[in-house]
């Protein structure tokens, strides 16, 4: 990080405890005070038709999202939130450029050939000297290996790290590591009531904590009638998790999904396909790149693998510039 880098996180850093104490005092007042002033900056990056919606909402007194944004000041200590707007938001998207903002890796230490904690770490070095700081990580580890590995993000505080886990990984030895990290969002995975349940515990060990967390589901194209009822959005709100991830699975279809747009206190993101619509919007051309278990890599989806290109041999400069069609 340069000097001007370094003095210019230290402002956001600053401007961010004076939004945060403003939004605890005055609450909805303050929230769309600052929604505007950031929709004012977007809308040299917003298409008109984003920029009309994210006002729609702006403007609505009874918007949910205000609710939200009150539960996460509450919910989340300070510290968390201004690292993670440094790191997921500025240290992400401070140049326009045309390399992907955000990198997944699939990490399965049950696999064959699966990545080892030298290839990880020289990933996210690598990652780093390209001003890649978003990173996105579906952990299938067992508890040993996934402390190794929350130990290992914490090394790397310019980054923000967003995991996927099962909520049967936490416990209160985990829970103190991701606490401690300050660079890391938890994403616990729930395709079905049992899944609610099973998981209370974890998020109330973190929530206890004050970390941020939210919920993912991964869907296929027959498991999508749980997803779209009101049970599952009322358990959502109850848990007050304020974003849930759909993931596509491989050889899926893009289903239609009801994201509820507006009614709920919670966002609802279609990962590969909400995302790859905004990087075009905000940079114009910017794959989302997965990086698979084995090393290998696929491109917008996880069925879409590069052909002959491994990253345990291949450097990752030689992904980020390749020609994508």
């Amino acid at each position: 990080m340069n000097s001007f880098q370094r003095v210019t996180c230290m402002l956001i850093d600053t401007t961010l405890d004076n939004i945060i104490e403003d939004i605890r005092i005055n609450k909805n007042i303050a929230i769309r005070k600052y929604a505007y002033q950031c929709l004012k900056y977007l809308n040299n990056y917003l298409n008109d038709d984003i920029s009309t919606f994210i006002k729609t909402i702006i403007d609505d007194d009874s918007s949910p999202y205000y609710q939200m944004i009150n539960n996460i000041i509450i919910d989340v200590n300070p510290i968390f939130i201004k690292k993670m707007t440094i790191n997921l938001i500025y240290r992400s998207y401070e140049k326009k450029n045309q390399v992907p903002k955000t990198i997944m890796m699939e990490l399965d230490d049950k696999k064959i050939d699966f990545l080892n904690f030298d290839n990880i770490s020289l990933i996210i070095n690598d990652l780093e000297n390209q001003d890649i700081h978003a990173h996105q990580v579906i952990c299938n580890y067992g508890i040993d290996n996934l402390k190794r590995l929350i130990n290992l993000f914490s090394l790397y505080q310019d980054s923000g790290f967003v995991l996927y886990i099962q909520a049967f990984h936490i416990n209160d030895e985990i829970a103190d590591l991701i606490e401690s990290s300050k660079n890391i969002i938890t994403m616990f995975k729930i395709e079905e009531r049992k899944d609610f349940e099973l998981s209370i515990k974890s998020i109330n060990l973190l929530r206890k904590r004050k970390c941020f967390y939210g919920i993912y589901y991964v869907y296929n194209n027959s498991n999508l009638s749980f997803i779209n009822t009101s049970e599952f959005y009322l358990l959502t709100e109850a848990i007050r998790a304020p974003i849930i991830i759909l993931i596509k699975k491989e050889n899926s279809n893009n289903l239609l999904i009801n994201k509820v747009i507006n009614k709920y206190p919670f966002v609802m993101v279609d990962l590969f396909n909400d995302f790859i619509n905004l990087t075009k919007t905000i940079s114009q051309k910017s794959p989302f790149f997965i990086i698979k278990s084995n090393g290998d890599v696929a491109i917008n989806n996880l069925s879409n693998v590069i052909p002959n290109f491994n990253i345990k041999i291949d450097h990752i400069n030689n992904l980020l510039n390749r020609k994508i069609t």
